[in-house]
């Protein structure tokens, strides 16, 4: 068995719909985000750095929040559910160890 490996990643979304008016009505704004990763936070980069050529790579991540009576909240919990596709006749062992 391989040595337990930890990885720690600090994503950044940013809301950037601003059309002009802001947030003047529900319709003002866009819904479009951009979403930036600090550090080593770079999926792709353990698969090239093992030798390992991925095809394509998805995300559907799902997050809980709370939100208090004020309005103010936090995030509960988050699930990442990655895809991710390589080129055939690489060891599953090996992908499932990143």
């Amino acid at each position: 068995m391989g040595k337990l490996r930890e990885h720690h990643y600090q994503a950044e979304v940013v809301r950037t719909g601003n059309q002009g008016t802001r947030t003047s009505g529900y319709g003002a704004y866009s819904r479009n985000d951009e979403v930036r990763l600090a550090g080593k936070a770079e999926p792709l980069s353990m698969s090239s750095d093992s030798g390992i050529a991925v095809t394509a790579y998805l995300d559907r991540a799902v997050g809980a929040m709370r939100e208090h009576p004020e309005g103010s909240g936090e995030f509960t919990g988050v699930a990442l559910r990655p895809e991710v596709r390589q080129l055939s006749g690489l060891r599953r062992e090996v992908v499932k160890t990143l």
